[in-house]
């Protein structure tokens, strides 16, 4: 279980396909440090468990299915990846509570600035409208975010300069 604040932002290593597993490396500034072969780490929002580390890396496995329903299958060699610890007992939860397992994929139809901040409007399959509300929680790349608007085919989110500078959300482009 995650809270969907954004910790640190990776950067893919390696990519390697194994059969129909995709293994990928991912370079941190020390959240991997935090965690033992086995634990679970959001990347983007996918729930993973670490395989492999080293002093500056860790490697998860992904199989077809979280391939399928993320955009891990986008992913290239220097992709910037949103990274998240799980939540403790202990942990004072902002956000909103995220389970890590990935729904869809959905699109980016439009960036507009809005003084410092950003609206993004993200189109969105049909079969997950019964889940979205105006004003509810939303994860995007794992980022927790407010539903700013609803309509028909699409929602859009407000990220403010913070949230831009410190996911991987500052980077999207329309069509992504």
């Amino acid at each position: 279980m995650f809270k969907g604040i954004v910790q640190e932002i990776g950067q893919l290593v390696s990519l390697h396909k194994i059969g129909k597993i995709r293994e990928l490396e991912i370079k941190t500034s020390g959240i991997h440090k935090h965690c033992s072969i086995g634990d679970s780490i959001a990347i983007d929002g996918v729930c993973q468990t670490i395989i492999k580390k080293t002093t500056s890396t860790f490697t998860v496995q992904a199989i077809s299915e979280t391939i399928k329903l993320t955009n891990f299958s986008s992913y290239r060699t220097g992709a910037r990846v949103n990274l998240e610890l799980p939540i403790t007992i202990q942990s004072y939860i902002d956000g909103h509570l995220v389970q890590g397992h990935v729904d869809c994929t959905a699109e980016i139809l439009s960036i507009t600035a809005s003084g410092h901040s950003k609206i993004i409007s993200i189109k969105f399959p049909e079969q997950i409208s019964q889940y979205l509300a105006f004003k509810g929680s939303i994860a995007v790349s794992g980022v927790s975010l407010t539903i700013s608007k609803l309509l028909e085919d699409h929602f859009m989110v407000s990220l403010i300069p913070y949230t831009l500078k410190t996911t991987n959300l500052g980077l999207l482009r329309v069509g992504n």
